[in-house]
């Protein structure tokens, strides 16, 4: 059986864990994840969060905007009590905190959610990361996000993020397949993170995208079925909110 794809958590394990938390990014790595994908923002004063809104009312109850509110205040608020029981206490994690937290040999996906101010804050911390800056992958759908990140960090993979939407008056899904390859190869992203029900519509997307030597992602799946469908298909990794549940399939399988 050919090897499976990466297992990419969601915004950590965040079916079962407060999303974008350090409970849902270890336990993530327990379930057997290969990789977590966290979305990075910039605070007021100049802090990098992981925190996936641009306000904080959803996972916290109360309304902040992300962007101009100091680290202080949103450290204060409990971003996991609307979840579960289980996850009250936990706070909003600066990066330098899944920076520090992450296993060996994992992998770190940086949904980059920031301007060029939090570029430049983004630069400093990866490259004082050590040895972990070569397994971390930067996404973004913003073309100058991924060049400015692409000259002064050549170690990070780039991933390039497309949530495409159907236009019933033309009839097809957009961005098409040539300009979303157009556009990953002038940024130099070795990846295409797609979502999975454009995917599911036009299949032979993975294949025009390995000739030209580019990767493909698939968002978000957490049925077993659909993810060895996208699988067949030959994505290289597959992004769910049910890490331990997709390990478990994909091993089950391999062993029948």
């Amino acid at each position: 059986m050919s090897k499976r794809p990466l297992i990419i958590a969601h915004r950590g394990a965040s079916a079962e864990a407060p999303e974008n938390t350090l409970m849902a990014f270890l336990l993530a790595f327990m379930q057997g994840a290969d990789a977590v994908e966290a979305d990075v923002r910039m605070t007021s004063d100049g802090h990098l969060v992981v925190v996936h809104d641009e306000d904080t009312k959803r996972v916290s109850g109360v309304s902040l905007k992300v962007s101009k509110t100091s680290l202080e205040k949103l450290r204060g608020l409990d971003v996991g009590r609307v979840k579960t029981k289980k996850g009250q206490g936990q706070r909003m994690p600066r990066l330098e905190e899944v920076l520090a937290m992450m296993p060996e040999e994992k992998l770190l996906l940086l949904h980059l959610k920031i301007g060029p101010e939090g570029v430049v804050r983004l630069i400093e911390l990866l490259k004082a990361a050590g040895e972990l800056i070569n397994r971390v992958r930067l996404m973004s759908a913003e073309v100058e996000v991924l060049m400015a990140v692409k000259q002064a960090l050549p170690e990070c993979g780039l991933i390039l993020h497309c949530e495409r939407r159907w236009t019933q008056k033309s009839d097809v899904w957009l961005p098409e397949i040539e300009m979303m390859m157009t556009v990953a190869l002038a940024v130099g992203a070795e990846v295409v993170a797609i979502d999975s029900r454009s995917l599911a519509a036009e299949p032979e997307m993975v294949d025009v995208m390995m000739e030209r030597g580019v990767k493909t992602h698939v968002w978000t799946v957490n049925r077993a079925p659909s993810a060895r469908r996208f699988s067949d298909l030959g994505v290289s990794g597959i992004k769910t909110d049910y890490p331990g549940h997709l390990v478990s399939s994909f091993a089950k399988a391999a062993l029948a």
